[in-house]
């Protein structure tokens, strides 16, 4: 029984929940030592994963009647269900994890683009939703904002105090400071694909995303994954409250949707009224 070796007090868990895991049964009985190279079971390889990139391995496993549970070394709790996140401890509370309430919430607004296919706008919101938990579970905190197609430019720009579009070819924006022409062409060369074209926020690997989120400002995104900039700093209103990433997440919600993961790992997202679009 592995459940009565924990109680010795000499015990270890033998696992790290990232790269290893222990397989019991129901009865906490040992059954075998899981690791990345362990096979999965049959019925479940092509099913979707909803968890923080880092946890892959061990919630492959996660499947049918197997519940994960995983104990990171900040003593959070995770607890993991059909390969999904359910729920998470932090301090003293449990914040449940909801995948289906997401995309119901997000797939309204990427229909403003008269987008039709289903299949691409799952495809974006998953990928939306797995980059928050990313960014949630590594505790660096982020911002992200995703921009309606009938928003001006002018409105962008006067949100965006250091607006620059990665799209863009050739020479810099002028009054670019130096600091940001290095992150410029530091992030172009990151984006660039082999054709050197940019590549959009939905092309780029997993953990490029998270990491270009966890730059200081925000990232601006359009729906079809275009950047319009990353680690840029947001115009808010004197006064604003609830701390620097809540007011910047509720300006970005004036050009559609405004996500902020705070260091601490909690996400809050506002939005644009487009009820007179659904």
């Amino acid at each position: 029984s592995y459940l009565q070796f924990l109680e010795n007090n000499s015990s270890a868990v033998f696992s790290d929940g990232i790269f290893s895991g222990i397989l019991l049964d129901k009865k906490g009985k040992l059954l075998s030592f899981l690791t990345r190279n362990t096979p999965i079971a049959e019925g479940g390889k092509n099913e979707d994963i909803f968890v923080p990139y880092k946890f892959l391995d061990i919630a492959k496993h996660c499947y049918r009647n197997s519940v994960g549970i995983i104990v990171p070394a900040n003593g959070e709790i995770l607890l993991i269900k059909n390969r999904a996140l359910c729920f998470a401890k932090r301090g003293n509370k449990w914040t449940p994890f909801d995948w289906q309430r997401v995309y119901t919430k997000l797939r309204p607004y990427f229909l403003t683009s008269g987008e039709s296919d289903e299949k691409d706008i799952l495809r974006k919101i998953k990928i939306i939703y797995g980059t928050l938990l990313d960014v949630s579970f590594s505790h660096t905190g982020g911002c992200l904002a995703i921009v309606l197609p009938d928003v001006p430019q002018t409105e962008i720009s006067k949100v965006i105090q250091d607006r620059f579009d990665l799209s863009l070819t050739g020479n810099l924006p002028s009054g670019v400071s130096k600091e940001n022409k290095e992150k410029i062409e530091i992030l172009k060369y990151l984006l660039t694909d082999k054709d050197n074209n940019i590549r959009s926020f939905f092309e780029i690997d997993k953990e490029l995303r998270k990491e270009i989120l966890s730059l200081d400002g925000a990232t601006v995104v359009a729906l079809d994954g275009s950047f319009y900039c990353a680690g840029s700093i947001v115009s808010v209103p004197g006064g604003s409250s609830g701390g620097g990433r809540t007011a910047a997440a509720k300006r970005l919600a004036e050009l559609g949707v405004g996500i902020k993961i705070s260091e601490d790992g909690y996400i809050e997202a506002y939005f644009s009224d487009i009820t007179s679009n659904e």
